[in-house]
């Protein structure tokens, strides 16, 4: 059986157990972030965080706040 590229992405997001909507924004954050051509590294930069925190957030380890998306968006 082979595997898909939407398997290994969906797998990535199931590593931590989290809340289904925190995964979906992080979903989202990541598409608008690489349709930017943004790295992680130049939305940290942006946000005032570490490129690790972009991670979890893209990843839904870690929530994100209101006032953050504000700043993403």
């Amino acid at each position: 059986m082979a595997i898909s590229k939407d398997d290994i992405v969906e797998r990535n997001f199931r590593i931590t157990n989290n809340n289904a909507i925190d995964m979906h924004v992080g979903k989202r954050v990541r598409l608008r972030r690489t349709l930017f051509g943004m790295s992680q590294k130049q939305l940290g930069v942006e946000l005032n965080v570490t490129f690790r925190q972009v991670q979890k957030y893209e990843r839904g380890a870690n929530r994100i706040s209101a006032s953050r998306l504000c700043d993403i968006s």
